[in-house]
């Protein structure tokens, strides 16, 4: 019989392929159901035989009715209540084979109708016996032949029971030989499906991969556009609106009506381009171009201490392990959120930050020595913050802040492990 041929290389995507090999272990499984259902086919085809001669005496007949159940029961204990055992376990196997034909040999001293489940110990040799164990049984169902031929309506020549044997044996070789190599085929089928589902699965894991990298880059390209407006258009306009305030305030005198009016306006132009270059700091967290998320947030407490001349100290614990683009971006825009509300709030003479890695995912602490607040009461950088719950919830994670008055403050952001991006060596 010949087999369905087919390439994975010739598949198409969007599934044709895993429906192919679908359809190829259908076809395997339904083979394996035909072989284990022969012997029982064989003896019902035995007690059919049996029965169905009626001019012989009804004795013999009901007795090898009986013996073909006995075998029937003896093949469901060794086989169908073991599979297991079914070509793989030689002993267990070779004492069913033998007391199967024994039988069979028996019952046809009794019947001559148990010639029928004697001609299917061939195949069955093949159904149960494992590896060269089957040509085994080959050779002892072909020997149990001629002394069939040698006694009543059967009787044939020495001569012709001799190369029954031989024929009878050779065939069933043969036709054994052929099935193991269909069976081979098929275990080598069966393991180019596993390996082509594996493979759409990895080819399914990359092309997410790549997806995920390119919503990343068209991101942080949004990102980069937005920062490079808000410099060219709305820093540069309170650049030059602080500019014109602060030449103003040098030539009014101190009673000027409108000089305390012109000092406020300054000071809030410098506050406002001061948070529209926060705000483009942290559109751009450019430290994860080149950088590992730990080595990128080493790098800005580096950068930021040096700026501002604080105490920061920055420590990693766990195995890093990556995490998703969107996941790094969120924790580095908050680190920077974070870092800006102690300068500008804390007045904080040491600022702490640590990354840990963990089973449950990456923990981001910044915390620091300042003046605190209550925890109920809104801060004033209420609006920082909102924004940094926004960015890290966007990503699948948490920010919790702790603080109290005169103790600190200390927030937290927690990424989940789901956000990890997935290894391509798995």
């Amino acid at each position: 019989m010949t087999t369905p041929r087919w390439s994975p290389a010739a598949e198409v995507p969007g599934g044709a392929a895993v429906d192919r090999a679908d359809t190829t272990e259908r076809y395997d499984l339904w083979w394996n159901r035909l072989w284990n259902a022969l012997p029982y086919t064989a003896f019902a085809l035995t007690v059919v035989v049996a029965l169905a001669r009626v001019g012989a005496p009804l004795g013999p007949r009901l007795t090898a009715v009986a013996i073909v159940g006995v075998a029937t029961v003896w093949h469901w204990w060794w086989v169908t209540r073991h599979p297991q055992w079914q070509e793989r376990v030689p002993l267990p196997m070779l004492v069913y084979f033998v007391g199967l034909l024994a039988l069979t040999a028996a019952g046809l001293i009794v019947d001559e109708a148990l010639i029928v489940l004697l001609v299917a110990c061939f195949a069955i040799s093949f159904v149960v016996l494992p590896g060269k164990f089957a040509y085994l049984g080959v050779l002892a169902t072909a020997a149990a032949l001629p002394p069939v031929w040698s006694y009543g309506d059967l009787a044939a020549p020495w001569h012709v029971r001799m190369t029954l044997f031989a024929s009878s044996a050779a065939l069933a070789a043969g036709i054994g030989f052929a099935i193991r190599h269909m069976e081979a085929e098929a275990a080598r089928r069966a393991e180019a499906n596993r390996q082509l589902r594996t493979l759409l699965a990895r080819n399914a894991m990359l092309s997410e991969r790549v997806a995920e990298r390119e919503r990343a880059a068209g991101a942080a390209a949004e990102r980069e556009r937005v920062a490079r407006s808000i410099h060219d258009t709305l820093a540069q306009g309170l650049a030059a609106i602080n500019a014109q305030l602060s030449a103003a305030e040098a030539e009014l005198d101190l009673a000027h009506p409108i000089y305390r009016r012109v000092v406020v306006a300054r000071d809030q132009a410098r506050e406002s381009l001061r948070e529209a270059r926060r705000s483009i700091d942290a559109l751009r967290p450019s430290a994860l171009e080149s950088a590992e998320l730990d080595s990128a947030i080493e790098e800005l407490v580096s950068v930021w201490n040096e700026r501002h001349g604080m105490d920061a100290r920055f420590t990693v614990t766990g195995r890093p392990f990556p995490l998703s683009h969107d996941a790094e971006d969120a924790l580095v825009r908050a680190l920077q959120e974070g870092l800006a509300n102690i300068h500008k709030h804390s007045r904080a003479r040491s600022v702490s930050v640590s990354l840990s890695y963990g089973t449950g995912g990456v923990l981001l602490d910044v915390g620091d020595d300042g003046v605190g607040f209550q925890e109920r009461a809104v801060p004033r950088s209420s609006f920082g913050l909102e924004a940094m719950r926004q960015w890290v919830r966007d990503a699948g994670g948490a920010v919790f802040v702790e603080s109290a008055p005169g103790e600190g403050t200390t927030v937290s952001v927690r990424m989940p492990a789901h956000t990890s991006a997935a290894d391509e060596n798995d």
